[in-house]
């Protein structure tokens, strides 16, 4: 009995059925089970035969359909319980699955769209989806009961999708039959993660799931199977998958044929990820290196992309200075990207896997070996320790000649405090600052312990995040990697992020101010007082501007200091261009 009871997850029976649950015991549970298997098989019956009322809309104001009908003309029908959110990817990838279905002949999916709850009320919207779909907009609460019984306890937040197929109205070896009128529940895929997953293993039940898995394994070790050579970028049939230049077809042939000291990278990218936009320029800006080195070395993009046209428009931007274009694998070979991802663990973008032409796997970590920079080619471990050693000392001696440049004209030395080594790109002559990675720069030398002191921030990308403001002189100890604390993070310091709308102090606080390219911040702090206030384009009065925090702490001394990560930014020390605030502020 112990072992039955620990079997169950008992939080999502109280969850369920609330005081019915109790006493808890293992028949209790039981009978919940058959309880919730009655109500199943009620809801499906009043559903099917149109008992229960449910105004489904075709498409484009079409008209109307009964679930009856559309369970008739379709072997499966999806009823799609959505969120109202319509740049949640999970609903393309539902459109994608029903149209490939439905080009099939063996198959033929459909899906209603049930508005179920609003992701964001003030944002969210259901009407769009009634375009895409088959649609249930005015959902009753008899509906919503009936549906919630059917699921059962995977009805949580949307989006959920319930499998449903017409009964057979056949009996089976066991005795059992179904009836001809009621539906059946074939699966239930709380936030698409099943459809998501595994695309391929529709209906997606626990056994086509387990199937198409299986296949998958069998295919990826095909794929293994042609590394040598390059021939896995080729069709069953001989037919090129790469596409290069305007379009052009490139052959594995023309690939195996660079010879045995040659590169290939499989770069796994999408144009919405953040870190792979800012890793692409990087890896084009190698691979171009490279070519006119003459060196070998090639790369194919592999897309995660969510459309053909997005897919497109950032492969066009994988160009070098003199028009070379890196490859590309189809787009429209979807299985092979996902069985490509299966071999080599792909897990997260950006992931760039480096390959010698017999197949062996030079590394699966290209991005940090293309980090150190042409010099780390053929990017072996041995070729990519000596070249980074080579990059470490050329970025330490830079970061010491511009803290000497700022010495020498008399001005406030800004340097790296926190964060990898060539994370932040620092153009001394022109006062800005670029942040690849979440780093700190700040001025430990300027410590200013009376007075009020004022710097500006001209913001050129604010593509992340930052925390701009002030520290302790003993508040931001110099940490040479990376560092997920920044201004802001502990009580010796204090920062502001427009971007997430956000100040900083010893944790976080709202702070209703939003940030875009070409605003002027105004940072100042009156030691006096022991206050920090910011401004923006000169405006010490608006909300969020003006006096935001007030510590004693203060009081000992402060430095400026910035932390930022995917941001660039020009500061100013002098010829300010707004007035600091006016001394009736403090």
């Amino acid at each position: 009995g112990e072992e039955d009871s620990a079997a169950v997850d008992l939080r999502s029976v109280v969850a369920t059925h609330g005081a019915e649950a109790f006493p808890l015991t293992p028949g209790r549970i039981a009978e919940l089970k058959g309880l919730e298997g009655k109500r199943r098989e009620e809801a499906l019956r009043r559903l099917g035969n149109g008992e229960l009322k449910c105004a489904i809309e075709a498409p484009n104001g079409e008209g109307g359909v009964s679930l009856a009908d559309l369970l008739e003309k379709n072997d499966h029908v999806g009823l799609l319980l959505g969120d109202g959110d319509f740049g949640d990817p999970s609903y393309a990838a539902v459109e994608r699955a029903r149209e490939t279905l439905n080009k099939r002949k063996a198959d033929s999916f459909e899906v209603v769209y049930v508005g179920w709850t609003l992701y964001r009320p003030d944002e969210s919207n259901h009407g769009p989806f009634a375009k895409r779909f088959h649609s249930i907009l005015d959902v009753s609460e008899e509906l919503k009961s009936a549906l919630r019984s059917i699921a059962s306890t995977a009805v949580g937040s949307a989006p959920l999708l319930i499998n449903l197929r017409k009964g057979t109205g056949l009996c089976g070896m066991d005795g059992t039959c179904e009836p001809e009128d009621i539906p059946v529940v074939v699966s239930i895929d709380p936030g698409l993660a099943k459809l998501r997953k595994d695309p391929k293993a529709y209906p997606w039940g626990d056994e086509d799931m387990k199937k198409s898995q299986e296949e998958k394994k069998a295919r990826v070790e095909v794929l293994r199977s042609r590394l040598p050579g390059f021939r896995f970028l080729e069709g069953e049939n001989g037919e090129d998958l790469l596409e290069g230049n305007k379009g052009e077809r490139t052959s594995s042939d023309d690939l195996s044929a660079l010879g045995d000291d040659a590169v290939l990278g499989l770069y796994f990218s999408a144009h919405w990820c953040p870190p792979c936009q800012r890793f692409t320029p990087k890896l084009v800006k190698c691979y171009e290196a490279l070519k006119e080195a003459g060196k070998k070395f090639e790369v194919v993009f592999v897309s995660s992309d969510e459309d053909r046209d997005a897919f497109e428009s950032y492969f066009g931007s994988m160009v070098t200075s003199k028009g070379h274009q890196l490859l590309a694998l189809d787009y429209d070979q979807r299985d092979i990207k996902a069985e490509l991802s299966e071999l080599f663990g792909v897990e997260g973008i950006p992931t760039l896997v480096l390959l010698k032409p017999d197949g062996t796997i030079i590394t699966l970590d290209g991005t940090e070996a293309v980090e150190t920079g042409p010099d780390g080619f053929p990017f072996d471990d041995e070729s990519v320790k000596r070249a980074a050693e080579n990059a470490r000392s050329l970025i330490i001696q830079k970061e010491r000649e511009d803290e000497e440049a700022q010495r020498a004209n008399g001005g406030v030395v800004l340097k790296r405090l926190r964060g990898k080594l060539g994370s932040v790109n620092h153009n001394v002559s022109d006062s800005e600052l670029g942040f690849d990675s979440f780093s700190t720069v700040g001025s430990p030398e300027h410590v200013i312990t009376a007075g009020t002191v004022y710097y500006e921030v001209e913001l050129l990308n604010v593509d992340g995040i930052a925390q701009i403001g002030f520290s302790l002189a003993e508040g931001m100890p110099e940490f040479d990697d990376d560092c997920s604390d920044g201004t802001g993070d502990d009580e010796k310091s204090w920062g502001f992020d427009g971007s997430r709308k956000i100040k900083f102090h010893d944790g976080e606080n709202d702070w209703d101010v939003e940030w875009a390219v070409g605003d002027v911040l105004g940072l100042a702090a009156n030691i006096d007082e022991g206050k920090i206030a910011i401004s923006k384009n000169g405006d010490w009065k608006t909300d969020g501007s003006g006096v935001m925090f007030e510590n004693e702490s203060i009081k000992d001394g402060v430095f400026p200091c910035i932390t930022a990560g995917g941001y660039q930014m020009r500061y100013r020390f002098t010829n300010m261009k707004y007035e600091a605030p006016p001394m009736e502020m403090w």
